[in-house]
């Protein structure tokens, strides 16, 4: 055994982003299941905080990757661009399909629990930034270096979504499965987890704060 092995060398000879993703995911399985009896707000600041600790405890030593304003720009347009498409869409679908009228209701409603989104915004936050750290950033890396890009996305989008099927929202199930596919071909675009995690601060905080949907 090497005594000399410093404590951040330690950390990185113990990174397992398959340890990561599974904490993540599990954190956010529970979250959801006891929203309906503590709220989302409760049960996400929960949620989020695990996941970031696992994340910074086990991710492997990350690769710097230098990256534009431009870039960055374009991240947080790519934002609005989805906030856009997002007011302009849901009305006109939920005048066709009442289904998914009464089910954004509900999403909101679920939303609106105490002390809601804006009051919760550093939760919102704090959530997003669990979400792209673990899945656009440790799972990302670790796919890189075993599947192609597609495959990628791929597994990156449906392991992303697997906890978010238990809000029983289908909804939102489909929403993480659409907006997950665009963050994770950000990603791999950008070749750093910013570039998403701009986009989708930018998404959430209109269509959730600014100007919600329903």
């Amino acid at each position: 055994m090497n005594l000399n092995v410093s404590p951040l060398e330690h950390t990185r000879n113990c990174s397992n982003p398959l340890l990561v993703t599974l904490v993540g995911t599990t954190a956010i399985i529970a979250a959801w299941l006891l929203t309906p009896r503590y709220g989302p707000w409760a049960c996400h600041g929960f949620a989020a905080p695990v996941s970031i600790i696992a994340a910074l405890r086990w991710r492997p030593k990350p690769v710097h990757v230098p990256y534009s304003v431009v870039a960055l720009l374009g991240s947080f347009a790519l934002g609005v661009l989805l906030a856009s498409l997002s007011w302009g869409v849901a009305p006109v679908v939920a005048h066709q399909l009442p289904a998914f009228g009464r089910e954004l209701g509900t999403l909101y409603a679920t939303l609106s629990h105490s002390p809601g989104p804006r009051q919760a915004a550093p939760i919102l936050v704090l959530s997003i930034i669990a979400e792209e750290l673990v899945w656009r950033g440790v799972l990302v890396d670790w796919c890189q270096t075993r599947m192609n890009r597609g495959r990628t996305v791929l597994l990156v989008t449906a392991s992303y979504a697997l906890p978010i099927a238990f809000s029983a929202s289908w909804l939102l199930l489909l929403v993480a499965i659409g907006l997950g596919t665009v963050l994770a071909a950000q990603r791999l675009y950008c070749r750093t987890w910013i570039a998403p995690l701009i986009t989708h601060l930018t998404w959430n905080m209109l269509v959730f704060v600014v100007h919600p949907l329903g």
